[in-house]
């Protein structure tokens, strides 16, 4: 019998008006490895994840209102901790919010790309 596989997911892309400077940033603060580098576009990726983060090359970056802009949600233990890390770094991520399930902060990406990082309560 031969299993079907139904759709998975390869990537995400995002826009950048410095993929570079983007690129770095996503490796010092969240530990990316980078994939790939051409002119126009970088990949990057999570170890242990299949799913990647493309930053694409763009002269203008779209502005949007917050509810209709993309989201980037990364599971991180130790969410607080990680999130005092940011602040050392000098990024400015929200407060922390702590609902029933889970804990969970917001910030953005040098172009404005929204990040948000949670932690699953135990």
């Amino acid at each position: 019998m031969q299993t079907q596989l139904g759709p998975q997911l390869h990537g995400v892309s995002l826009p950048a008006a410095e993929p570079v400077s983007s690129m770095q940033w996503y490796v010092k603060h969240f530990g990316f490895d980078v994939y790939m580098v051409e002119k126009e576009r970088i990949v990057l990726g999570l170890a242990g994840s299949n799913t990647v983060l493309w930053l694409l090359h763009c002269e203008r970056i779209p502005q949007a209102k917050p509810a209709e802009c993309p989201l980037i949600q990364l599971q991180i233990e130790g969410v607080e901790a990680f999130r005092d890390q940011l602040v050392l770094a000098g990024l400015k991520p929200s407060e922390l919010v702590h609902s029933k399930d889970e804990l969970a902060f917001l910030c953005s990406d040098p172009d404005g790309n929204a990040i948000r990082c949670f932690s699953i309560r135990p």
